[in-house]
């Protein structure tokens, strides 16, 4: 197992990419990857999303285009025209509380899961 610490990548590597190839391409070649981070580009590393709030499941989508994670309905409230930002800078949303994960496994199961936790959906809790 390799441990990446991925929290400052934005301070070292810009916006983490070249950082986070790494862990996308041993994802590509069957391993398994999980990458939690406050940049919400770092989502369309992941190929499935899967949106919580307080431990809640909210929403599950998967996506053939990155730019399409921002646009599913329980992230599409609140903010707009957030993606990409034109001077590549880190692009964090302090308000919106976002923790992304990338999960792998084989090919012939998901291949990646970016986590989302807005605190202003509107679900219901559970006790």
């Amino acid at each position: 197992m390799t441990v990446l610490e991925l929290r400052d990548v934005h301070r070292v590597h810009g916006t983490g990419e070249t950082v986070l190839r790494l862990p996308r391409s041993k994802v590509d070649a069957g391993a398994a990857a999980v990458l939690v981070t406050h940049d919400a580009r770092h989502a369309a590393w992941a190929d499935r999303v899967i949106f919580l709030r307080d431990g809640v499941l909210v929403d599950v989508s998967q996506r053939d285009q990155p730019e399409e994670l921002l646009s599913t309905p329980a992230l599409n409230v609140g903010y707009t025209n957030i993606w990409p930002q034109p001077d590549l800078t880190p692009l964090t949303i302090p308000w919106l509380n976002i923790a992304i994960s990338l999960l792998a496994v084989p090919a012939t199961t998901m291949l990646g899961a970016a986590l989302f936790t807005r605190s202003r959906l509107p679900i219901e809790r559970r006790e």
